[in-house]
């Protein structure tokens, strides 16, 4: 399983214990991230199992409107620089992203919250429209409805009773981590993922 350091995200820039990246036009750094992403208050880092790509997840959707459009955009490692973006859809207005993993070639995960509950999808990258260095790339997307793009396609996997669940990781190819309540929870899958 590929891990994460050096990469640190924080708001609206990424660091690599080198550099720093920030959106294109932003100060402060290399300009790496499309530009609406100067918006980004939280987000998520998964690395694929290569080390190769890295995916970075906005929580929630750029905008202050009601939108469920929440983007994955997929860096290249070295040199770092953008390498695609696609439209993930939450469940509903209001939802957010509260983790990603990649911890096998085909097989991205996202846990997306609402509520009470936390469910669990495999993401197909290759099923959605690949965004980056078109009109969309600029903003704007969030506040469409409905989406003009192709979003990336999601399979539920589980839906598990947990309340504001914050992050996720592949410990085997049946159970997952996350942290709940300020404890870290196990997730045991009925099946295998991979």
């Amino acid at each position: 399983m590929a891990v994460l350091p050096p990469w640190v995200l924080e708001a609206g820039a990424l660091e690599d214990g080198r550099q720093r990246y920030v959106p294109v036009g932003a100060p402060g750094g290399k300009g790496v991230l499309p530009p609406v992403f100067k918006n980004m208050k939280e987000g998520h880092l998964a690395l694929d199992p290569s080390g190769n790509y890295l995916l970075l997840a906005n929580a929630r959707p750029l905008c202050d409107c009601p939108s469920r459009a929440v983007r994955l955009v997929l860096l290249l490692t070295n040199p770092v620089g953008l390498y695609a973006e696609y439209v993930y859809l939450l469940d509903e207005v209001g939802a957010k992203v509260a983790g990603i993993a990649w911890p096998e070639a085909k097989n991205l995960l996202v846990l997306e919250t609402s509520g009470q509950k936390a469910r669990l999808y495999r993401v197909n990258l290759n099923a959605g429209e690949d965004i980056a260095f078109s009109a969309w790339d600029e903003g704007g997307l969030e506040e469409r409805s409905p989406v003009p793009v192709r979003p990336v396609a999601k399979v539920l996997v589980a839906e598990v009773p947990l309340a504001e669940a914050w992050g996720l990781g592949a410990e085997a190819p049946d159970r997952l981590l996350t942290v709940a309540a300020g404890k870290l929870v196990r997730v045991q899958l009925p099946t295998t993922l991979w």
